[in-house]
Parts: structure tokens; sequence; C-alpha cells
């Protein structure tokens, strides 16, 4: 630590070390790598390093900034005391006005009132086998009232979202997350919401007053059961056996605007209650690349191809299977056509829900 900059016996030596303690915790708040104006430029850091180290990997360096001001405040409280009778007047000041800025500006921030819970009927509060209920309150995670209102039910009920911190990367893999954040459906709502309560267990979501309307409405669309309470929306997730839907984890981009999405190295296709058609495609790879090879394993039969830019693969994937999808090779888009894409992709998919034939 740099307290050794006050110590009594004031050195170089001490000067030199605190300048360095100081000089290495601010490289090290600034994270693996240099971001400008909140641009990723993938210029690497030191910090990069600790990515290959146990524990220490998931340390938050901006928290490093802590550590900082406190080798500042040393520093400054150093200064002041150092200084003559004649000075030390203007440096307590200097002091004084820095703190004053360091005051945050009220109208940066959106005050509200807390936002006091409803009180959730019974049958809501608690679940059928008795465990508390888990629920998605919308307006979602930061945006809405689910952390408040967790805490004045006392943890009546477990929820689905909330805010800890920031949003988990595995978290966005799910696309109804970016529905959820962006407060409006995109592609396909219906499925993506399926498949996210039925994986996480969801028993109701709560409607808000503040729920954005396009949203509200999607979900009302489901036909799912309803009621209003306190001017919530309290709807009702229907059982879990009954969902039918499809979801893809590991390295996947879903997209917004395309039928066909990214993958990178791996990714898996779980589908509930439904059969699909899986199409790949290799027209998306820029040119210059070479075919990859894309193991496809489907229940127990493996079958690799080479993907190219003209190829196209349609499979069939039924109800309750689990389809893996790896790749011998990645690329870079940044690497190949240099648009600033750092995602590490391989193949293109996409994925059609074929008529439901119940048994």
């Amino acid at each position: 630590m740099p307290i050794s900059a006050c110590s009594q016996e004031k050195s170089p030596a001490n000067d030199s070390n605190a300048t360095i303690q100081s000089q290495a915790l601010t490289v090290a708040s600034l994270g693996p790598k240099l971001h400008l104006d909140g641009l990723n430029t993938g210029i690497p850091l030191p910090w990069a390093v600790t990515s290959w180290l146990p524990l220490i990997k998931s340390a938050l360096p901006i928290r490093f900034t802590q550590y900082v001001f406190l080798a500042a405040g040393i520093a400054v409280a150093c200064w002041i005391t150092e200084a003559k009778a004649a000075s030390r007047l203007v440096r307590l000041v200097l002091a004084f006005l820095a703190c004053v800025f360091l005051v945050p500006n009220p109208k940066a921030f959106g005050w509200t009132n807390f936002p006091l819970a409803p009180a959730l009927p019974s049958n809501i509060a608690a679940s059928a086998l008795g465990k508390p209920a888990n629920i998605i309150v919308l307006p979602f995670a930061n945006h809405g009232p689910g952390m408040a209102w967790q805490l004045d039910t006392r943890m009546g009920f477990t929820q689905t979202g909330g805010y800890v911190g920031f949003t988990p990367r595995q978290a966005w893999r799910w696309p109804v997350v970016h529905d959820f954040m962006d407060g409006a459906p995109h592609g396909n709502f219906e499925n993506d919401i399926l498949a996210f309560c039925g994986t996480h267990r969801v028993d109701y979501i709560l409607l808000a007053p503040q729920t954005p309307k396009p949203l509200a409405q999607a979900i009302m669309a489901l036909g799912w059961p309803i009621i209003r309470h306190d001017g919530t929306g309290i709807v009702e997730v229907p059982p879990r056996r009954k969902l039918r839907y499809f979801y893809v984890q590991g390295d996947y981009w879903p997209s917004a605007h395309s039928r066909f999405s990214w993958i990178g190295r791996y990714a898996r296709i779980a589908t509930s209650g439904r059969s699909l058609r899986l199409i790949i495609k290799g027209s998306e790879r820029p040119a210059s690349l070479r075919p990859v090879r894309l193991t496809v394993k489907i229940g127990k039969k493996t079958t690799v191809y080479e993907v190219s830019d003209a190829t196209r693969i349609v499979l069939t994937l039924k109800s309750g299977s689990t389809t893996t999808l790896k790749a011998a090779k990645i690329f870079r888009p940044v690497d190949v056509i240099h648009n600033k894409d750092y995602r590490h992709l391989s193949v293109t998919i996409a994925l059609e829900a074929l008529p439901h034939n119940p048994a």
C-alpha cells in the first residue's frame, strides 16, 4: 500500500515506492483492454495476464480505483502537513474545494420515491409446493422495482432477474433478456419467453404500471391467465410440462434482424415439446476463408460437415433432443474485414419450429 508516502522518516525511496504502487493500481484499474470513450480499442493491458489465474480473474478491475483515491488522499494529506504555516491555509482551502467538486450532481440521477410492493395474493406469494414463487418483475432488472418489492416482502419470493451489478454475459445469450431490457419484443418472442420461463422455473410475471406498453401487450397476447392487483398485472405462467420451446446455449449470438444467427466454436440446441428444422450455412463467411469443419451431434449420432460459402445443410431435430455443434476453427471479423467485430465466429444457423403433432 502507498501509505509509506506519509512515513515519519520521509525518504526518496518511500516516495518512489508510493509512486510506483499508485501508478500500478491506476493501470490495473483500466482492465484487460484499453477503452476510449466507451470503445474497446482491443489494445491489451497488463491486467490481461490475470485472465489465466484462478479466483483473481473474476475480480473487477474498476474497484482498484478505491486504492488509487486512497493513495491520492494520503498524498494530499502529506502535501498539506509538510507545508509551512504561511502556505498551509492555502493548501487547506484547495483541498476543501477538491472535496466540494466530489459532491455528485443531483440532476444527473433519476431520483424517485422508494417503490412499495403490492400486497400479493397468498396463492402468488407462495407456490403450490409451499416454496416461494419464482417471479419475473417488469420493468426488468435495474429498470424496475423488483429488488425493492423483494425487500418489502421480506424475500417472500425469488426472482429471475433483479439487479446486483452488470448483467452476466451468459444471461445475454437468452434473446428475451434483450427484449426485457429494450422494453419491446423482437424476433421469435413467444418461443424465447417460453424457453426462458421453462428453463428458469418461472411461476409468475409481474407487470408493474411502468412496464413498456409494447412489452406488456406482447405478454398479454400469449393468452396466459392474468389478474389485476393494485395496478399490477399478475401473469401466471403455464405448467412447465405444457410448454413447448427450444433454446440455444454456448457461443451463440441471436440476431434481431435476420433469420440466421452466428455461432462460435460451440453451440448446444435443446428442444422441449416441439421438433425443429435446423439450417446451417456458410454464405455469410468471408470469401477469403477456407471451409470449416463442423461436427454435429444429434442424440448419439455424430456427423462431420465441411462448410464453405456455398454450403447449406438442413436437419430435423426431434422433440426432446439435444444437438451440439462444434467448429474446428473460428475467425474474428475484425481480422478479416476490419469492422471492429471482435467475436469468434464460425457459421450461421437458423431454427424453424415444425408443426406440432400431439401424440
